[in-house]
């Protein structure tokens, strides 16, 4: 996505990751909150805002976080939700891995998809992780399956419209930025920057670089060490 965007995506992300709209989302965290041991080393990984670490963090803060966001405007916004003790770090994955300490937990939630546009890239990344990962550790991955649909996205939004505390003007505001950063993402997988990962192919790259997959289903993967 282009880094203009995220200047004024940062301000509406949290509405709409809502899991009032998008429950998913937050099934997702529960689902790697119940792979949480007591002092793991957790790195979220292109975490945006820290909406739903937070969540996170509320539901088992037994943890040392890391969290990982090259976006200046998002990473603002999660410094100022998340606790003090993280170690946040605004910059690429590429750019920090190699400093990293062995990770008990890596997580990417909504963020694999714009790293490379490359396969091959992501088992190199694989095989990376492999080497940051602790004994046991393990990889949650939640990931995009297909395109956007914008008009039913527009559809179902203004069908939920009484969820927003906002007021008419602002609603069609957050709602044109939202649809644009949609479209936005559409295009970036047409023109192949973003990847969208065919059936199989997440296991592939994890299981190649040495992990076992521990489930698979409604668009989240998890690998152990």
């Amino acid at each position: 996505m282009k880094q203009e965007t995220y200047r004024y995506y940062a301000g509406i992300f949290d509405r709409f990751s809502d899991e009032r709209l998008f429950p998913q989302n937050l099934e997702f965290i529960l689902k790697v909150v119940g792979r949480l041991e007591r002092g793991d080393k957790v790195a979220d990984v292109g975490g945006g805002t820290g909406y739903f670490t937070s969540k996170l963090l509320t539901l088992f803060p037994f943890v040392e976080l890391t969290f990982i966001e090259p976006s200046p405007e998002m990473m603002a916004l999660a410094k100022g939700r998340l606790p003090e003790a993280t170690r946040f770090l605004e910059r690429k994955l590429d750019d920090v891995l190699e400093e990293l300490e062995p990770m008990d937990v890596f997580i990417f939630q909504r963020s694999l998809y714009c790293f490379y546009s490359r396969l091959d890239d992501y088992r190199a990344l694989a095989a990376r992780l492999f080497e940051k990962t602790a004994p046991g550790g393990r990889v949650a991955i939640y990931e995009f399956d297909s395109k956007y649909d914008l008009e039913g996205v527009r559809v179902y939004l203004m069908a939920k419209r009484s969820s927003f505390d906002l007021n008419e003007r602002e609603f069609e505001e957050s709602l044109r930025l939202f649809l644009e950063v949609l479209g936005e993402f559409n295009r970036s997988v047409d023109d192949g920057s973003f990847t969208l990962f065919r059936p199989g192919e997440i296991e592939s790259v994890f299981n190649g670089a040495g992990f076992a997959t521990l489930s698979q289903g409604d668009s989240s993967y998890f690998f152990k060490k």
